[in-house]
């Protein structure tokens, strides 16, 4: 099996760090670790310190200047190429405000880390994954982000107010790259998770961070051409953009 190249995004807890540690499990495979800060990643760092194969590199997603400074440093851990890239950063910090009661920075907040920091990342990682065997385009979304979620009268409609908002944007920034970049060899994908036992999603969850990325990781290596563009449940049904 040739080497696989793998980059995630928010991994010092929850569905990142669970991705870092399974995929550093596979054969032939390594995995970069992008934390926004090296301040309370105790949990990667231990679990990384002992791996040949996994590596931490330090960048706030949603600046620019900070993805590129890191750039050359992932291109020399890959050789230059990178087979999978899954954009799991995402912040989501009053679940409960309504969408008419956010001020214009803590609502750009979120958009420039949901939205604008994973088409940061893709873009300035697109010659690596140019260069990469698989070529794809992992962006952690939300059944939130998705419009049948939020009918009107529903009562989903008035919680998770920005977070539906800025993961209907990254899916419309997945079905971009899927048009744009189809005819080379991508498969940009939306993906689900779930309603997951993470800091976010609470003990009532139904579904452990274990069980929702091993679902996810078998999605990823399974994915055809005709799946590029998809907004996909971690259980592999297709959801309603």
């Amino acid at each position: 099996m040739p080497p696989r190249f793998f980059v995630v995004t928010g991994t010092s807890r929850g569905l990142g760090l669970e991705f870092v540690k399974q995929l550093a499990a596979e054969p032939n495979t390594t995995v970069i670790c992008v934390v926004r800060t090296l301040r309370n990643t105790d949990q990667l760092a231990h679990f990384a310190n002992d791996k040949d194969n996994v590596f931490i590199v330090e960048a706030d997603i949603s600046k620019q200047v900070a993805v590129q400074s890191v750039v050359e440093e992932i291109d020399q851990m890959t050789d230059g190429k990178v087979d999978v890239l899954i954009n799991n950063a995402a912040i989501n910090t009053d679940p409960s405000r309504p969408l008419n009661q956010w001020d214009a920075k803590t609502f750009n907040d979120h958009l420039f880390t949901n939205i604008t920091g994973p088409i940061i990342m893709t873009n300035a990682l697109l010659p690596m994954l140019r260069r990469g065997a698989e070529k794809r385009i992992i962006n952690i979304s939300s059944g939130m982000g998705s419009l049948a979620y939020n009918e009107p009268g529903s009562e989903q409609t008035s919680s998770y107010s920005v977070l539906s908002v800025s993961k209907a944007g990254l899916n419309m920034a997945t079905r971009k790259y899927a048009v744009e970049l189809g005819k080379e060899g991508f498969t940009a994908v939306s993906i689900s998770p779930g309603w997951v036992q993470t800091r976010q999603g609470g003990r009532d969850a139904p579904l452990t961070a274990t069980d929702s990325v091993s679902a996810i990781l078998k999605l990823v290596n399974a994915l055809t051409p005709e799946q590029n563009g998809a907004f996909i449940n971690y259980d592999g049904m297709e959801i309603d953009f």
